[in-house]
């Protein structure tokens, strides 16, 4: 025990490898190793989080978050993978989790429940799509906006609707987005009624909100 604080002094988090060394264990699957990677990860936590360093905590909890899942306690493994995405999410860190191959499982099981819940924090929600979409740049260009509102049991918008939703996202009036659009306000208000209809909102910031959630709109 006394050789293993030794190795994990403060100096050793300069360096790559005892993360790297957790993730190998992981990787290799078995019981045994991933039993190992697992009491690594939890020094690993105590020293990086007691040096402050944001960065490699994240990192940590990420293998944390496999780790959990490899040895089937998926509660445990969400919450984890959550608390490194709060961390994460101010710095806009991607490559961290979609780097990680085997988090994709969790991050769209979390995506999952947090819809299912009604989680209020669409900030992350989009944080956690972006990294979903890094994980599967091909899928993402292939997959037409229709399809993706399907895949959210939603009624696909049409081009006129999809154009209402971008002048919604700039505060325009109903009467400023008749004019952008040369119709009467009239049937601004039933594209925007259709529009909410289809997103399943009674308002226009709920509707803004999701559709950046769902990468519909540019995120702020």
């Amino acid at each position: 025990m006394a050789g293993e604080q030794e190795v994990l002094g403060p100096m050793i988090f300069f360096e790559v490898p005892p993360i790297t060394q957790a993730r190998m264990l992981l990787a290799q699957g078995d019981a045994s190793s991933v039993t190992r990677g697992q009491a690594l990860l939890s020094q690993l936590l105590q020293h990086v989080e007691a040096m402050h360093n944001t960065r490699k905590t994240i990192q940590v909890l990420a293998l944390q978050a496999w780790a959990y899942h490899l040895q089937g306690r998926l509660s445990e493994a969400l919450a984890v993978l959550e608390r490194a995405l709060v961390l994460a999410g101010p710095s806009g860190f991607i490559r961290t989790f979609a780097d990680l191959p085997p988090l994709a499982t969790l991050l769209q099981e979390l995506r999952k429940r947090r819809k299912a819940s009604h989680a209020a924090d669409s900030k992350l929600d989009t944080y956690l799509q972006r990294i979903l979409v890094a994980m599967n740049p091909q899928a993402a260009q292939a997959a037409s906006l229709d399809g993706l509102l399907r895949q959210e049991g939603l009624e696909p918008l049409t081009d006129r609707e999809l154009q209402i939703l971008r002048l919604l996202d700039k505060n325009l009036t109903n009467k400023e987005i008749a004019r952008e659009l040369v119709v009467t306000s009239g049937t601004v208000k039933v594209h925007t009624t259709n529009v909410y209809r289809k997103l399943s909102v009674n308002n226009r910031r709920a509707a803004v909100t999701l559709a950046k959630t769902l990468g519909l709109l540019a995120a702020s």
